[in-house]
């Protein structure tokens, strides 16, 4: 039963990527709400810092009703429900299902486009109703990270084909933060199956190499990645913009996106999940924020490496666009987060 519901809701989260329906988005949604239940059912746990931690977020959301709350009620439902998916794959071994063969799959399927049908950055921006280029690069991303949290928990080597297939798509998908990302993802993939000496002798090769082919190489990111822009960016702007429009009062209850001109200007995309989540809920966002870095000092300080690399990876890459958390595939990274968090099965399970 978990298992089908859990393709159910891979299903519907593809089909919102696809299509951009707002509709399948809803049905992700609710099926997400399942994996909340079945993870109360399943396991022994006391649920009162989550929960309220649930309805403060919620109660500030109330208490604005603008325009962002059905947004608001729908991040915090999917942050929680990714929250148990991530636990649920961990703990019943459902990795292969929903995150390596979708990955490989998609990641075909990008190249069927990119190779056959000779997709470049202005068709992969267009091809899909519910996302941009960039986001097709973040979600196979989210997926890559995904994929080697689930080989590091089950002490697996993850395929280095598919991971050089990942970070090659990054290129004709053109955006700098996924190729970077990919790069890195790669890296530990290259680690994870050579161990440290391994990956530094093919660190050396590939200095060698970029030193060799320098002109090449840099003529290639100047001209069909995102990397002829170079690293500055609106986003910035938009941060500058979101700072000067909050006070006291919205510093505790969020700033409105649609009070800051640089945003509004780009469609009331504010291109940074801390940004949304700060307008959606406040003061509120900042426990999530140290959640966050909570995690990753705990994983420092214990010497789980691979695992803090995963998590800063995922946020950065939420620092830059709002497709990463509160939203439809954060089940796929969250699982680094919760690397020390072993909660008890009880008896029953379906």
């Amino acid at each position: 039963m978990l298992t089908v519901m859990a393709l159910i809701y891979l299903c519907f989260c593809f089909a919102a990527f696809f299509f951009g329906s707002s509709m399948f988005r809803l049905l992700s949604g609710l099926t997400g709400s399942f994996f909340v239940f079945y993870f109360l059912l399943v396991y022994r746990v006391r649920v009162w810092v989550p929960v309220a931690t649930a309805l403060m977020m919620l109660g500030i959301a109330v208490l604005k009703v603008d325009s962002s709350f059905q947004a608001s009620l729908f991040f915090v439902l999917s942050l929680f429900s990714s929250v148990c998916l991530a636990i649920l794959i961990r703990d019943y071994g459902l990795g292969r299902v929903l995150i390596t063969v979708p990955l490989l799959l998609y990641s075909l399927f990008l190249l069927y486009l990119f190779s056959v049908l000779e997709f470049g950055p202005n068709e992969f921006n267009s091809v899909f109703d519910g996302y941009s280029r960039n986001g097709v690069g973040a979600v196979l991303l989210a997926f890559s990270m995904g994929y080697v949290w689930y080989c590091y928990e089950k002490d697996l080597k993850p395929s280095l084909f598919l991971g050089a297939l990942v970070l090659f798509l990054m290129f004709p998908l053109y955006g700098r933060a996924n190729i970077i990302g990919g790069a890195v993802l790669f890296g530990l993939m290259l680690y994870l199956n050579f161990g440290f000496v391994g990956l530094l002798f093919l660190g050396l090769l590939l200095s060698v190499g970029s030193v060799l082919g320098f002109d090449y190489i840099s003529g290639y990111l100047s001209v069909n990645t995102n990397f002829s822009s170079g690293l500055e960016s609106l986003r910035s702007e938009m941060l500058r913009g979101y700072a000067e429009q909050t006070n006291l009062g919205s510093f505790f209850l969020g700033t409105k996106l649609s009070a800051v001109e640089s945003i509004v200007d780009h469609g009331g995309n504010a291109h940074n999940a801390f940004l949304r989540a700060h307008s959606y809920f406040g003061l509120m966002s900042f426990c999530v924020i140290l959640a966050f870095a909570a995690a990753v000092a705990l994983m420092l300080s214990n010497g789980q490496f691979v695992l803090a690399i995963i998590s800063l990876v995922l946020i950065a890459r939420a620092s830059l666009d709002i497709i990463y958390l509160g939203n439809i595939f954060d089940f796929l990274m969250l699982g680094p987060f919760l690397y020390f968090y072993r909660p008890i099965r009880s008896t029953v399970c379906l």
